[in-house]
């Protein structure tokens, strides 16, 4: 079917628009009016007769066929929100997800706001959208964001500088292999974990970096190395959590209590999904 729709109103090209879509791009069709047109949804709903022009409407017919062909919005327009931030996004990063914003909340409820001076690192950082959060709500706290894609880190670093978030400083490396030397009060983790058939992605991920999802046969590939070498740089008393799928919470679990972490927990999503699975690396044996 043709993404064409002729230059009309915007109610109509809207309308005209949705048919088209399936209904899960119908909040995303929104967006991408309310971006290329300049508007708040509030002007979206009240200027419905508003007149589109040949250019305009060009633009977002481009949109339509991106959006039919799985690309993610945040690609079309360049930034997500996410925490309370408005991140830059490119084809080098993953798109920051609502369902991480629990691994933020998890980390959060083991630093006390009063916790001042704790050192927390991010791996496999991104956009860095994690670390940037992290930083934020715990502006006395010291954040180191490791990846291994420089041009993931190029845009990791941009959002720093537009969120204004100062005391996040970035790091290229293989997980914990890239952090520099220091023990850590929390270590955070968004690794690849999408269960891969013969290294192909599922067709609506297509369009992100594989490096940033595919996790192997089972999804825990990744999962497996990163883990020893992060709770190695783990405080006595420190925490390591990993955002996961959900259905992969025994898995981790498994993987985190194999390496000696104990307090063992899962933390749901919004909609009650296994989400993020954490431990504790034990205090040492008093002398």
């Amino acid at each position: 079917m043709s993404d064409c729709i002729e230059p009309t109103t915007l109610q109509a090209w809207r309308a005209e628009a949705r048919q088209r879509c399936d209904h899960r791009h119908h909040a995303d069709i929104d967006w991408l009016i309310q971006h290329t047109l300049r508007i708040n949804r509030a002007a979206l709903i009240s200027r419905s007769d508003l007149p589109l022009s040949q250019e305009i409407t060009s633009t977002l017919n481009s949109g339509i066929a991106a959006l039919r062909d799985d690309v993610p919005l945040a690609h079309l327009i360049g930034t997500q929100p996410f925490w309370t931030m408005e991140l830059i996004v490119t084809t080098d990063t993953l798109v920051p997800r609502a369902d991480t914003e629990i691994l933020v909340h998890a980390a959060l409820s083991r630093l006390p706001g009063d916790h001042t001076g704790a050192t927390i690192a991010d791996l496999g950082t991104g956009t860095g959208a994690v670390a940037l959060a992290l930083g934020l709500e715990r502006p006395n706290s010291e954040v180191h964001a490791v990846d291994k894609s420089r041009a993931a880190l190029e845009v990791a670093r941009l959002n720093a500088q537009s969120t204004e978030i100062d005391n996040v400083t970035f790091f290229e490396g293989d997980w914990a292999e890239g952090l520099p030397s220091g023990q850590y009060d929390v270590i955070v983790s968004n690794p690849p974990y999408v269960e891969t058939d013969d290294g192909a992605l599922p067709s609506n991920l297509r369009h992100e970096p594989e490096i940033a999802l595919a996790g192997g046969p089972d999804g825990l590939e990744q999962i497996r190395r990163l883990v020893p070498a992060a709770v190695a740089r783990l405080k006595a008393g420190g925490w390591l959590m990993i955002e996961h799928g959900n259905m992969q919470a025994a898995g981790v679990s498994g993987i985190l209590y194999d390496s000696g972490l104990t307090d063992l927990d899962t933390v749901p999503d919004i909609a009650g999904r296994d989400r993020v699975s954490l431990g504790k690396r034990p205090a040492l044996p008093e002398a």
